[in-house]
């Protein structure tokens, strides 16, 4: 039997590959307020710990 779904995880991301590469005005928000810039993003995404 699965576990029950964690209801605050995010939706699952059912963009495909170049759509993911790209980032939503609301995610760029995000990211701006959590102080990372968008090179340290697309960083830490190149080097595989997860999606922004």
């Amino acid at each position: 039997m699965s576990p029950a779904p964690d209801s605050d995880a995010p939706p699952p991301d059912d963009r495909d590959a170049g759509e993911r590469a790209t980032f939503t005005a609301e995610e760029l928000r995000e990211i701006e307020e959590a102080g990372i810039t968008l090179g340290d993003a697309i960083r830490l995404i190149e080097a595989g710990f997860g999606t922004v």
